[in-house]
């Protein structure tokens, strides 16, 4: 080759340190950029040591799975864990038949309410249920006049004299058939253990009026 020589180079560059194995028994253990550690992390860490990442995180996860969380919703830790598809639906079932899933319980009673002599008085209050059993959801009721005339009937709580108007329908004139109506109540309306009571007026004339009525409280389960 003309007498040319081509010259190696006789010294290689020194590569990266390959990190030394201890005489610790955790062998396993390796820090975010794979070198051993020399202490296994775990809950007993001392306060204030220094940690790879690696090993804060399974420090903080290892505390974590030890602690005993004592308030949670009794519902949830006085139940047993399902262990199959059938006990999973059957505690979903009672939990969402507990409380919210709709009215699941209902009362009332079929009464004669009497207007007042004068136009457009409420006459005397008649007992529906003397403490409801639930917290009412809705309400239906049907009213009929048996004089053929308009009618309004309120729908109240309290005790005897102390009454206080919740709702209130009215009943357009007619001799031969009654109107009926259902509406949905406030959860604060009417709730448990309260008495339910109606009254009637007539509006179209100063006359003491038989009015019959068939009301139904439909409730939660609560």
């Amino acid at each position: 080759m003309s007498g040319k020589t081509i010259a190696f180079a006789s010294t290689v560059q020194a590569g990266p340190t390959v990190p030394a194995q201890d005489a610790t028994a955790d062998v396993g253990e390796r820090d975010v950029l794979g070198n051993k550690a020399d202490t296994k992390p775990s809950t007993a860490t001392a306060a204030n040591s220094t940690l790879s990442l690696a090993a804060y995180i399974k420090a903080l996860w290892d505390l974590l799975r030890s602690i005993t969380f004592t308030n949670l919703d009794a519902t949830i830790s006085s139940r047993a864990p399902a262990t199959d598809t059938a006990s999973i639906l059957t505690n979903a079932d009672a939990k969402i038949s507990s409380r919210a899933a709709g009215s699941l319980n209902d009362e009332g009673a079929f009464i004669t309410a009497t207007t007042s002599a004068s136009q457009g008085v409420l006459g005397s209050y008649v007992q529906v249920v003397a403490s409801t059993a639930h917290t009412v959801r809705g309400i239906g009721i049907e009213i009929y006049s048996t004089a053929g005339h308009d009618i309004r009937v309120v729908i109240a709580t309290g005790g005897a004299g102390s009454e206080v108007v919740k709702s209130t329908c009215r009943h357009k004139r007619n001799t031969t058939c009654a109107s009926w109506y259902y509406f949905p109540v406030d959860e604060s309306r009417i709730p448990k253990g309260v008495r339910v009571a109606v009254a009637a007026s007539d509006e179209s004339a100063a006359a003491a009026d038989a009015v019959e009525v068939a009301i139904t409280l439909q409730e939660m389960n609560d």
